[in-house]
């Protein structure tokens, strides 16, 4: 498939701490975000970059960028296909178009 125009390229993933664990989080888009968490937190997500913490033992599981929100694993419907979304690879999270890289 071809690009959107939003599209230029690898994303460049970025780094930060958790603010609970201190571990290592990568980012992700709110795109990423908004189907894994339970419908009553879903107003809450806003246009913003969040991190995933890594450390499986934290129960923080997204923050902001400005640690001002956690989402932590009550927070997450459990019944969303989790894996299935924190783990896209290819897909264009800076659009809602669903772009492909190759």
């Amino acid at each position: 498939m071809g690009q959107c125009g939003g599209c230029s390229g690898q994303q460049k993933k970025r780094y930060k701490p958790c603010p609970l664990c201190h571990s290592m989080g990568e980012s992700v888009h709110q795109l990423v975000v908004q189907p894994v968490v339970k419908e009553d937190i879903k107003p809450l997500i806003v246009e913003e970059s969040y991190f995933v913490c890594s450390n499986r033992e934290c129960d923080v599981i997204f923050f902001d960028e400005k640690e001002t929100q956690m989402i932590l694993m009550v927070d997450i419907d459990l019944q969303a296909d989790f894996d299935a979304v924190t783990k896209i690879k290819n897909s264009c999270h800076q659009c809602s178009k669903g772009c492909h890289r190759r």
